[in-house]
């Protein structure tokens, strides 16, 4: 007994402090696992839940608990990140529990003696300890970019600032050393491992010092992000050296409970065999996960250029000049013992046995393949639409045909390793070669990054799933003149393939969130995982908060606007669509975001607004700023958007910008920073790309070959749909925020595309046939809010403030006991049907109906097409108020089902 107090002193005083439960709510919310037992986890959250809020982290932690994977969609603005930090760390967290409770108790069954019951229990309880950190699984944290990483970040430190966290980046990032921090590329990652090998990194040893000490914690400082780990490596004042902030993040992922890393970490495997992470169980979140897709089969493909294949060769070139003038004995005094010395360092011993005669070979081979590649070009037709002037055509085979381009060269499956081996320690030999002989600096190493293709087409043979491409290069640069060389592409259309290094190692669960994963069934089969657990969340908003109108036409009335490439570089189309977004932009306050289909579009344009005066007319109402195509330069733009709106000289600022950028996802407009969204057309992508032909032409085969997945035309409208619904999400960011959005092309009144736009925006949506009636309702709608922007900043500011109000269906764990939780839960429930029952017929009587029926009922409303053009008020009035009805019916269906859950033991 006296053990045992002990034992649940111990797991008493770690619960107190694993988490700031004493300063934010925590909910109870209970789960059936994979045997049908009931767990209830606590879960802190920093603010008062959200209906939608909880639904979501009860999912998120049926899927963990069951071992299971889940799709998650909620509308942007609905608090997506903060749930899922929220909801995995309570997990991994009781799990931890958990294990050491198991291990206590088995230790206390076997005690014996009471003379040593002090030394028994240190040792279960450091035993325990250690048990319950290997069963805990980790978080792996996932998102698109470092940008929206650093927001992760935030949300975390708001949720839980003590949490054993750590973020993964690369030297570019990381790296606190005066000389190192300078260099890109291969130079940096060359010129960081010959100092870690001399031990000439005082950053480093300060790190293994520190790793070294048991007295020193690596978690006291809380959770960092990028600047927090540089700004300790940096040092400051008297402390002017700190540990290593890039092999610090890398040193702390074994012991961490959360690692958050970009998209590239998570799908690239050479990195996934870099870093000293659990898989086995781990809980992969994936954020804004409607870029998976795409990103996974970016991954696994590879296009090999002229111009990138040219410098390969005058790499392999250097590399027998450098290897040849080390190995010559003829002369004395060009290369010293001493350097020859440290020329090999860092070589395995296969490497070091390589002669110069073996980098002119490999020379020899890459001019071949080379000479292959432009046969290839130059004998394949040109494609119908290409350029004419181009002496190259294109040549579309499957998967198994770069083996046969690669064996024609003796490279096969029996020798690829040594042409792999060649590659990487050319390039090796030629960096080294920079450093000892003063030579020219390699700022880049095309040889390992084709070595790394090689290796990993043949390592892992699955051609059925690529296609290859031999035809002209289609990458663009800047000025919009594209490349004339011939090139070698191997494209995956199968994004599945990309997880399955996850699943191999054994991965418990995956958790993709976004705004936009619907239809689930097609994003599900494209990445080869089952989805047992799905949600489709509502937003946290009334109707009357958005206002929404498709436009077909624009305030002259001649012109219909359509965006599609036959019309929309006419002079007509141009000034129509630049005439909307002025006529907009003077009844829309503060922020406005005005996207384009693409770069290309958006400049042709602004340029044709500028020669008309309508750029000018924008300038007058608005500070304008333009998106740039270079990151380097969008945070600049980004600041004067935002100095521009505290200003407040004008009447706001409008943000010009593409689908797909930087300031279509990941960025939060709040409130006055973007009180309105113009979708200037739907950004399909390029038809005629090579790329996109062949991915739809590859799924309209598998289709019909196998019957299953969605067809090319699916792929290609559902796609350009769900960056439709990325941007308009940025028009409502939480609870009190309003705004409006206008699809100004003809394109959107088609039902196909009115119904695939975001479920929680459908309703709003009206189509307008002529200009004024848009102008009019949006008018009437910024006048309904005239004045809302100071108290909206206040309700803000006091919810996060304080606890404002308690959920229905989930039970603060502070503030009740179990006998009192079972009482209000049977009085919620008895409520909630005495309300739902009430509620059914419209003078309260006690009619009865199903819950499937209402449910039925709010789908179909929920559902509804959007109001067709020429639409009266008083239909569109009655349309809305049937939708807010049922949405209230749903929500006590919600409340009631959860209710029934809470109380059972069983499902």
């Amino acid at each position: 007994r006296h053990l045992r107090a002990l034992a649940g002193a111990c797991r008493r005083t770690r619960h107190r402090t694993s988490v700031c439960v004493d300063t934010m709510p925590s909910y109870a919310i209970s789960v059936a696992d994979a045997n049908g037992e009931t767990r209830t986890f606590d879960v802190s959250f920093p603010f008062t839940a959200y209906e939608c809020q909880v639904v979501f982290m009860e999912r998120a932690l049926a899927a963990m608990v069951r071992g299971e994977s889940a799709l998650l969609e909620s509308p942007t603005g609905t608090g997506k990140t903060l749930c899922l930090l929220a909801a995995t760390l309570a997990f991994v967290r009781e799990e931890k529990r958990r294990g050491s409770r198991q291990k206590v108790d088995g230790r206390m069954d076997g005690a014996s003696g009471v003379a040593s019951a002090l030394d028994a229990t240190a040792a279960a309880m450091a035993e325990a300890a250690s048990a319950g950190a290997s069963r805990a699984p980790v978080i792996i944290y996932a998102t698109r970019t470092h940008s929206q990483v650093d927001q992760v970040i935030r949300e975390l430190k708001l949720l839980d600032g003590t949490a054993k966290s750590t973020v993964l980046a690369s030297r570019q990032h990381l790296c606190a050393h005066k000389s190192v921090r300078e260099l890109k590329g291969a130079e940096q990652n060359q010129a960081c491992s010959n100092l870690v090998r001399n031990h000439g990194c005082g950053h480093r040893t300060e790190l293994e010092r520190l790793w070294r000490d048991p007295s020193k914690s690596f978690w006291s400082d809380g959770v960092q992000d990028i600047e927090d780990l540089v700004g300790r490596g940096v040092g400051t004042g008297s402390k002017s050296r700190g540990p290593c902030p890039f092999y610090l993040s890398r040193f702390k992922c074994g012991e961490a409970e959360i690692i958050l890393m970009p998209y590239n970490y998570l799908l690239d495997e050479s990195v996934q065999l870099g870093l000293e992470i659990k898989w086995k169980d781990a809980v992969i979140v994936v954020d804004e996960a409607h870029n998976l897709e795409s990103s996974a089969a970016d991954s696994m493909s590879y296009t090999l250029t002229a111009g990138k294949l040219a410098k390969a060769i005058d790499e392999a070139r250097r590399a027998y000049e450098t290897k040849l003038t080390m190995d010559d004995t003829s002369m004395d005094g060009i290369v010293s013992e001493e350097e020859k010395k440290a020329m090999m360092l860092g070589f395995d011993p296969e490497e070091m046995a390589m002669k110069a005669a073996d980098f002119q070979t490999l020379a020899g081979v890459l001019v071949q393949l080379e000479t292959r590649i432009d046969e290839e070009c130059r004998a394949a037709p040109k494609p119908s639409g290409g350029d004419p002037s181009s002496q190259y055509g294109e040549r579309v085979e499957d998967g198994q045909f770069i083996y046969k381009i690669f064996n024609d060269l003796n490279v096969n499956v029996n020798t690829y390793q040594t042409f792999v081996t060649m590659m990487k320690c050319a390039a090796k030999t030629v960096v080294r070669g920079s450093e000892i002989m003063s030579q020219p600096k390699q700022r880049e190493t095309p040889l390992m990054e084709i070595a790394k293709f090689v290796e990993r087409i043949f390592k892992k043979k699955q051609p059925q799933f690529f296609v290859t491409r031999v035809g002209p290069d289609t990458d663009t640069f800047r000025s919009g003149r594209k490349k004339a060389g011939p090139s070698l592409s191997y494209w995956c259309f199968f994004p599945g393939l990309c997880l399955q290094s996850l699943t191999e190692k054994g991965v418990g669960s995956f958790l993709l969130a976004s705004g936009t994963l619907s239809p689930m069934d097609s994003f599900a089969h494209e990445l080869a995982l089952d989805f047992p657990v799905r949600l489709e969340n509502p937003h946290v908003i009334q109707s009357n908060q958005v206002w929404g109108g498709i436009v077909t036409c624009g305030p002259n009335g001649n012109v219909q606007l359509n965006s599609s490439f036959r019309l929309r570089d006419t002079p007509e189309y141009k000034s129509e669509i630049g005439n909307v977004v002025l006529s907009a932009a003077k009844i829309i306050p503060d922020g406005l975001l005005v996207f384009f289909p693409s770069y290309g579009v958006m400049n042709s344009c602004i340029q044709h607004w500028k020669a008309t005066g309508i750029w000018a007319g924008l300038d007058a109402v608005k500070t304008c700023v333009v998106e740039p195509s270079n990151s380097e330069e969008f945070h600049a733009c980004y600041k004067e958007y935002n100095v521009a709106l505290q200003q407040g000289t004008k009447r706001g600022a409008a943000f010009f910008a593409v689908c797909r950028g930087k300031v279509s996802e990941g960025i939060d407009f709040a409130d006055k920073a973007c009180r309105g969204v113009i979708l200037t057309g739907i950004p399909y992508a390029g038809s005629k790309d090579p790329l996109v032909h062949q991915k739809r032409l590859y799924l309209d085969k598998r289709k019909q070959k196998n019957g299953d997945g969605y067809s090319g035309n699916e792929w290609y409208s559902q796609t350009a749909m769900r960056a439709v619904n990325q941007a308009l999400g940025r028009v409502i960011r939480n609870r009190y925020d309003f705004g409006a959005v206008i699809l100004a092309d003809e394109r959107f009144a088609n039902e196909n595309a009115r119904n695939q736009i975001s479920l929680w925006l459908r309703p709003s949506i009206q189509v307008h046939s002529t200009f004024r009636t848009a102008a009019q309702g949006l008018r009437e709608f910024f006048n309904l809010h005239a004045g809302r922007s100071d108290e909206v900043a206040a309700k803000r500011k006091l919810e996060s403030g304080a606890v404002l109000a308690k959920m229905v269906d989930v039970v603060p764990v502070k503030q009740m006991g179990e006998k009192k939780q079972k009482q209000d839960r049977k009085k919620s429930i008895t409520s909630l049907i005495r309300q739902f029952s009430a509620q059914q017929d419209g003078e309260g009587a006690k009619a009865s109906a199903s819950d499937g029926d209402a449910a039925q009922k709010f789908m179909l409303v929920s559902k509804q097409s959007v109001p067709s053009r020429g639409v009266d008020a008083f239909a569109a009035r009655e349309a809305r108020s049937k939708y807010k009805a049922a949405t209230a019916k749903a929500s006590l269906l919600s409340q009631l089902a959860t209710s029934r859950t809470v109380t059972t033991t069983k499902p």
